[in-house]
């Protein structure tokens, strides 16, 4: 009798192992699928028809992304300001326009902020308030076509004075605008007090985008001249 209670309390102890076990292979699996639905899944965006939506043509050029501050962050003459103690007063200069613009979508008028292939020439100057508000947004467009060329065009249609492409230094890709105050008014300003101010005392705006040789955006900038 001895033997068979302690067969039986061991048949007992494997059942109860054997049970163990496998509510533990349950939780981990459970555990596991939890992990992997939580994971972030790299997609390449799509329409709702399933077609690849980038790359796309608008009123410019060929748009192949449409950048934000995770995918391509703005730089100042190539390095990363976001987070960089080394450009502490260019991060303070910049920080609440790129946070204030952190995607091109928000540069661009209502109409377009919403749609899958939105036409980046449609820029909404009108929430544009600084010149740090201008360089950011400037840097998401210029940062979403695929070519300086295309941003050239860009400025064309905007109707910009002297829209020029050169290469100032060896492997250097400038793209340059410019705006007449004096005839036309502030492009931007969202501050009527400021807007005025700028009336009177800016004679024009100049707008430069710098790329390096593998026509990789490095800055973008926004300068006024004064009378």
């Amino acid at each position: 009798m001895r033997i068979v209670g302690i067969g039986f309390a061991g048949f007992l102890f494997c059942c109860f192992a054997l049970l163990s076990g496998n509510t533990f292979a349950e939780e981990k699996t459970k555990a596991e699928m939890m992990d992997n639905a939580s994971a972030p899944k790299v997609v390449k965006p799509t329409s709702a028809t399933g077609a690849a939506i980038f790359p796309y043509k608008d009123s410019a050029g060929t748009v192949v992304v449409l950048a934000n501050e995770d995918t391509h962050p703005f730089l100042f003459y190539g390095e990363k300001v976001r987070d960089n103690l080394k450009r502490i007063n260019v991060q303070k200069r910049y920080k609440k326009s790129f946070e204030k613009f952190f995607s091109v979508q928000d540069c661009l008028k209502k109409s377009e902020r919403g749609k899958e292939k939105p036409d980046l020439t449609q820029i909404d100057w009108s929430i544009i308030d600084n010149k740090e508000d201008a360089s950011v947004c400037l840097f998401r467009i210029a940062s979403s076509y695929d070519t300086p060329e295309s941003m050239k065009a860009w400025f064309e249609k905007g109707d910009f004075n002297e829209v020029k492409l050169t290469r100032p230094n060896k492997g250097d890709i400038h793209v340059d605008a410019g705006w007449n105050v004096r005839e036309r008014g502030m492009r931007f300003w969202s501050n009527p007090l400021s807007r005025a101010w700028g009336n009177l005392i800016v004679w024009g705006s100049s707008f430069t985008l710098q790329y390096n040789e593998s026509e990789v955006l490095q800055s973008a900038g926004v300068g006024h001249t004064i009378e």
